[in-house]
C-alpha cells in the first residue's frame, strides 16, 4: 500500500500544480492526460483512483466557472507573443552560428596563409644563407653587407 499512497500523493501533487498554474511537465491545461504525465504516472494509473479523477472534473467546473473571458484571451495572446519570441531567438541563434563558422572559416584560412607565408619566409631565409655562404667562400661579400647585416664575421668591439 506504501506505493499506492505514493503514487496518490504524485497525483495530488500534480493537480495542485496546475490548478496554481505552475506545472512542470505539461502546458497547464487542466485535463486527465495533463494531471498523469504532471505526476509522472501512466493514465491507466490515475484511472485507479476515481477521487482524484473526480477532484480534476471539479477543478475542472470550478476553473471554467470563475475564470474571466478576458483572461483566456490574455492567455492566448500572451502566448501567441511567446512563441514569436521563441521563433524570433532561435532566428537569431541561426545567425549567430551562422557568423561563429563564418568566422571559424576566416581563421582557418588565415591560420593556412600564414602556414603558407612562414614556409615561403623559412625558404628565403634558407637561401640568403646559402648565398652568403657562397660569397663569403669567394670573398666577394662587399664590407657594407658585412658591417650592416652579416655580424658572424665580426670581432667583438672593446
Amino acid at each position: 500500500m506504501k506505493g499506492t499512497s505514493k503514487t496518490k500523493q504524485k497525483l495530488i501533487d500534480a493537480l495542485d500544480r496546475i490548478i496554481r498554474g505552475r506545472p512542470v511537465r505539461t502546458d497547464a491545461k487542466l485535463t486527465p492526460s495533463n494531471v498523469a504525465k504532471e505526476a509522472e504516472v501512466g493514465r491507466a494509473t490515475l484511472y485507479r483512483f476515481p477521487e482524484i479523477l473526480e477532484d480534476i472534473t471539479r477543478a475542472q467546473n470550478n476553473l471554467s466557472a470563475t475564470e474571466p473571458t478576458h483572461l483566456i484571451d490574455t492567455v492566448k495572446r500572451l502566448k501567441s507573443e511567446l512563441g514569436i519570441l521563441h521563433r524570433e531567438e532561435n532566428a537569431k541563434a541561426r545567425e549567430y552560428k551562422e557568423i561563429a563558422v563564418r568566422c571559424a572559416q576566416h581563421i582557418q584560412a588565415l591560420a593556412l596563409a600564414l602556414r603558407i607565408r612562414d614556409g615561403e619566409l623559412a625558404e628565403r631565409d634558407k637561401l640568403i644563407a646559402e648565398l652568403r655562404t657562397t660569397l663569403r667562400r669567394s670573398g666577394n661579400l662587399p664590407s657594407m653587407v658585412i658591417g650592416q647585416h652579416d655580424v658572424s664575421n665580426q670581432k667583438p668591439r672593446e
